[in-house]
């Protein structure tokens, strides 16, 4: 996968140029056009953005175009959006609306140069909520020239069309999405706000790439495991109220962070956390040694299940008042941690090895974790489910005892969150923290690495117990 190039370039920049297909830019908006018939966008863009918005059909119109001239995905015959906006009140054409597209003009304002730095280490994004809404209104609107050639999206174009393989998910990330819009503050407000947020970074949303040293497990002490047995799935782990002040939590995510169509927890912690979504602008891949954290973005949904069986409610939201500074403490939201797993099925071994036994996938996935968990200075709990044993078929029982390596290496309390199905292995496993709690991290790594061949799961988890009893 050959990387992402350095900067994402955004609609205000003097380098985004577009053919006016329609020729929709009035005569007397002077601009200059190259040689290949292709004009500045901003200033169409901002003609097609204040032209009037009563209906859901004048909206949908628009978008087309939009997506047409920045060459974008014109979303098909957006039947999804279609179906959405079916029998939507005037108060969303009359006042939301109006309020959208007065944000999304001050994109120079908020953004001067034009574009985003991908991440690196050591230069975090911090974006004041009038920015982080001005991005997500133009991942709305699809307004961005195409620059991403990976399996990763760069708006919301992929949940207007119909047919979507899981519409659910997509009403459900679109509920979200308008929830949020919604409840925004007026644009002038956003823009004191913003001014604030440029003296307190405490008052933004933060995205950043972490990458570190990898560190020795020797002399290292196992620390507390608390198992949360949950009768159904749920994101409550994603509230700031759940993770206290010095928490986060693990998204299992793909090398390729971001939302997506379907209900995998990553797309369902990106997709109602609409102040999240701009991280696909400038997250580079994942490699072996980073992590991706996003932290602030407020959850607009509180969901329950998972895959196909998912239902959500709509979270209250304070109301936007006078005093930026209290409105921004309760508006707030959690910190997650986007860390991708070994996809365990490609790796290829002989003699019934597990692979997530092999010593240099224990050191990967450890040096993963550790860095997710090392990530803020100062945390002191992370909460993760089976973290890289849906569809990357890592083994249950190995990656929990990796996890508590990591987690007592970086100083953290470890909270392992278990759905319906998985509360037999979180016992088998609290044995296993019982019976080592004394041993060392080092020492329990090495005993991993003398499990036997063939076994599995919870088979791995019950050796490790005897293995302790007698002295191993």
């Amino acid at each position: 996968m050959e990387p992402r190039p350095p900067t994402f370039i955004l609609p205000n920049s003097p380098s985004c140029r577009v053919v006016d297909r329609f020729s929709d830019l009035p005569e007397n908006v002077l601009v200059d056009e190259d040689e290949d018939g292709r004009i500045p966008f901003w200033p169409l863009l901002c003609h097609l953005l204040q032209e009037p918005i009563l209906t859901a059909s004048q909206l949908i119109d628009r978008l087309q175009t939009i997506a047409a001239n920045a060459e974008g995905c014109e979303g098909g015959d957006y039947g999804s959006l279609k179906d959405f906006l079916a029998g939507d009140d005037e108060d969303f054409f009359g006042s939301t609306w109006p309020n959208l597209r007065d944000i999304a003009l001050a994109l120079p304002r908020y953004f001067t140069t034009g574009q985003l730095d991908i991440l690196e280490p050591g230069r975090p994004l911090r974006l004041s909520r009038g920015q982080a809404a001005c991005l997500v209104i133009h991942q709305f609107v699809c307004s961005a020239v195409p620059q991403r050639h990976d399996d990763g999206y760069q708006d919301f174009s992929i949940w207007y069309a119909s047919g979507q393989r899981h519409p659910v998910a997509v009403q459900m990330y679109l509920t979200a999405l308008f929830s949020y819009f919604t409840s925004l503050p007026d644009a002038q407000a956003l823009m004191n706000d913003h001014e604030l947020a440029l003296e307190d970074s405490g008052r933004c949303v933060t995205y950043t790439l972490h990458e570190q040293d990898e560190k020795s497990l020797d002399g290292v002490t196992l620390g507390a495991v608390y198992v949360d047995y949950l009768g159904n799935y749920n994101t409550d782990f994603h509230l700031p109220e759940v993770q206290g002040p010095h928490g986060a939590v693990v998204v299992s995510a793909n090398k390729v962070v971001g939302f997506g169509q379907s209900a995998t927890q990553e797309e369902i912690f990106v997709g109602i956390a609409p102040e999240a979504c701009p991280v696909v602008l400038v997250a580079p891949h994942l490699t072996n040694e980073t992590v991706i954290t996003v932290s602030g973005a407020r959850a607009m949904l509180s969901v329950t299940g998972q895959r196909r069986d998912i239902s959500w409610t709509v979270r209250p939201t304070p109301s936007p008042v006078t005093d930026f500074r209290s409105w921004a403490q309760a508006w707030r939201g959690g910190r997650l941690i986007f860390m991708d797993a070994l996809e365990m099925d490609m790796v290829e071994t002989a003699d019934e090895i597990l692979p997530d036994l092999l010593p240099e996938n224990i050191q990967r996935e450890l040096r993963k974790a550790q860095t997710g968990f090392s990530a803020h200075p100062g945390h002191t709990a992370v909460w993760t489910g089976l973290w890289g044993c849906g569809a990357f078929c890592g083994d249950a029982g190995v990656k929990l005892v990796v996890l508590w390596f990591a987690a007592s290496a970086a100083g953290v309390r470890l909270n392992v969150v278990l759905g319906p199905e998985q509360h037999e292995i979180g016992r088998r496993f609290e044995l296993v923290v019982s019976a080592c709690k004394k041993m060392s991290a080092g020492r329990l790594r090495e005993l991993l690495l003398e499990v036997p061949k063939g076994l599995r799961k919870l088979e791995i988890l019950d050796w490790l117990v005897e293995g302790v009893s007698t002295g191993g």
